[in-house]
């Protein structure tokens, strides 16, 4: 049996810091992409790749509108086998 330690609160530091910086302009229509430096978005990608290895599982990211809390939402995933 492999034993792994818990690292979630270390993972959570890795995955969250530095934090990236992703903005929309006051005015844009909800059909333009959220703006970011291409940087940012290519770490932080990296970074989840690199944790999902370690801890064999997946990361859901969700983004919130302004007035949105995640209080406020509730969802499932569910997978399901193709035939």
């Amino acid at each position: 049996m492999l034993w792994t330690p818990d690292l979630t609160n270390l993972m959570t530091r890795q995955l969250l810091e530095p934090t990236g910086q992703f903005w929309r302009t006051a005015g844009d229509p909800d059909d333009v992409p959220i703006k970011c430096l291409e940087a940012d978005i290519q770490e932080f990608g990296e970074r989840i790749a690199e944790l999902a290895k370690v801890r064999k599982v997946m990361y859901f990211l969700f983004a919130f509108k302004e007035g949105v809390e995640k209080d406020g939402v509730k969802c499932s995933v569910v997978f399901k086998r193709s035939a």
